[in-house]
């Protein structure tokens, strides 16, 4: 079993609501809205923060190359990643290409409202 923890570049997205009041009585109304939120973020770093084999706890036994990766938009020969490079340093983070990952949540809202004043 293996936990990471996974830093990402600033992200940008958007957040956008529609509903409707309608008034039932002096100060009561029901309203019903659609929110929507979209975000993107783009992984910078990550790093595992525990490993264990068998309920044993087998981080100690990693190098660090197994333990961090930074994320790249590109591989170069320089890069650490045996796809590019044969010759790692197991004593250095690993290179990866960056992927994003996607929050995304849709829902609605529907209650009454009471204003006091």
């Amino acid at each position: 079993m293996q936990t990471e923890e996974i830093k990402g570049k600033f992200g940008v997205g958007y957040s956008g609501t529609l509903g409707a009041q309608y008034r039932l009585y002096e100060r009561m109304y029901i309203f019903a809205e659609v929110e929507a939120i979209h975000l993107a973020i783009q992984r910078q770093s990550s790093l595992v923060t525990s490993y264990s084999v068998n309920g044993n706890d087998a981080l100690p036994q990693l190098n660090r190359y197994n333990i961090e990766t930074n994320y790249v938009n590109e591989l170069t020969p320089s890069s650490n990643n045996p796809r590019t490079n044969p010759n790692i340093n197991e004593n250095a983070p690993a290179d990866e290409l960056t992927n994003t990952t996607f929050f995304n949540s849709l829902g609605t809202n529907i209650g009454i409202k009471y204003r006091i004043f």
